[in-house]
């Protein structure tokens, strides 16, 4: 309880600290926001612009001609769609018609929009003392069972990851004392010696089981 009374206020914080900001804009735009189109505008300036009719302009930048249509807010580069922000092609028509740039920007990215986002409130939590009684059972945890078989030590990996086959240690053979491999797999120990031993264990476990 205390550890989301503590988050609850720092983020009431926040909001309040941004809450104030928009008094101190000059403009209906954020300064990030204003700072861009101020940018796009110098960028511009040198474009030439053809007035094709309606709402569409051809626009003459770099030997490329493309096409802008203020009616859908959509130009050929993409950067007015993707961004909500006319691009340096797009303000240069906007300049031609003589009208400001600041009513093509998208109404999310608006002053007032920013403040809506931090218009919101969150009340605290009512000490639990003031918590209507409720009737009937209490909810108590499950029991905490032990699963059956020996614990996993090792990490749970996710479906796509690859596993991991590097040995923390390195082998050491107790034959000849030759490090990267053991005495099962001892080039050494001749191989009917293995498959006596081998045999020896396999008699061992039926010995065992009977």
């Amino acid at each position: 309880m205390q550890l989301v009374e503590s988050l609850r206020r720092k983020v009431m914080k926040k909001f309040s600290k941004r809450e104030q900001k928009p008094k101190d804009w000059l403009t209906d735009l954020p300064p990030s926001v204003q700072a861009k189109v101020n940018k796009f505008q110098r960028e511009g300036r040198h474009i030439q612009v053809i007035h094709t009719g309606n709402s569409e302009f051809e626009v003459l930048h770099e030997s490329v001609t493309v096409l802008v249509d203020f009616n859908k807010a959509t130009y050929d580069c993409g950067v007015w769609q993707l961004y909500g922000i006319p691009c340096k092609h797009a303000i240069a028509c906007i300049t031609h018609l003589g009208v400001s740039p600041i009513p093509y920007v998208s109404s999310c990215l608006s002053k007032e929009a920013y403040m809506l986002t931090y218009i919101g409130k969150i009340h605290p939590i009512p000490n639990e003392s003031f918590w209507p009684q409720m009737e009937g059972d209490k909810v108590h945890p499950s029991a905490n069972k032990r699963k059956s078989g020996r614990p996993k030590l090792a990490r749970r990996r996710e479906s796509d990851e690859p596993a991991s086959h590097k040995r923390s240690y390195v082998l050491k053979c107790g034959v000849c004392k030759a490090m990267g491999h053991n005495k099962r797999t001892c080039p050494k120990v001749p191989l009917h010696a293995k498959k006596k031993k081998k045999n020896q264990r396999v008699l061992l476990e039926v010995k065992e089981a009977s």
